[in-house]
C-alpha cells in the first residue's frame, strides 16, 4: 500500500509540474507579445557585399585592395600578372620572399576573399577571385 501512495504522489507531482510549466510559459509568451505589440518581429538580414567588392566600390570608400600590406600587394600583383593558378613556391620566387612568408600572406588574402585556394594532392594553387 505504501508503494501505491508513492506512485500516486509521484504522478500528482508530475502533473502539477507540467501544469505550472504550461501556465508560466503561456504567461511569459503573452507578456512578451504584449510588450512588443502583438508578435515578436523577425530580424532583418544583412545585405551581402557583391563578389567583386575587392575591386569596385563607391567613390570615397576604401576597397579590400586599398587595405593590403606591401607584401600582400606583391602577392596580388604576381597572381594578377600571370592570370592563372600558381603554386606557393612560384609566387614566393616571383616576389622574392620565403615560401612560409608567402603562405602567410596568401592565407590572409584568402580570408579577405581576394584569392581562392585549390588543392591538387599535396600542392596548393592560388588564383584571384
Amino acid at each position: 500500500m505504501n508503494d501505491n501512495i508513492k506512485t500516486k504522489t509521484l504522478a500528482f507531482v508530475e502533473d502539477l509540474t507540467a501544469m505550472i510549466r504550461k501556465e508560466v510559459l503561456g504567461e511569459m509568451i503573452s507578456r512578451l507579445e504584449g510588450a512588443v505589440g502583438g508578435s515578436v518581429p523577425k530580424t532583418k538580414r544583412r545585405k551581402k557585399a557583391p563578389k567583386d567588392s575587392a575591386v569596385s566600390a563607391k567613390p570615397g570608400r576604401k576597397t579590400k585592395l586599398d587595405t593590403l600590406t606591401k607584401a600582400q600587394r606583391g602577392v596580388y600583383d604576381a597572381l594578377k600578372a600571370t592570370g592563372k593558378p600558381m603554386p606557393t613556391a612560384d609566387i614566393a620566387k616571383a616576389i622574392n620572399v620565403s615560401v612560409s612568408t608567402t603562405l602567410y600572406h596568401l592565407t590572409k588574402l584568402e580570408k579577405l576573399r581576394v584569392i581562392k585556394r585549390m588543392k591538387e594532392g599535396h600542392a596548393h594553387y592560388f588564383q584571384l577571385r
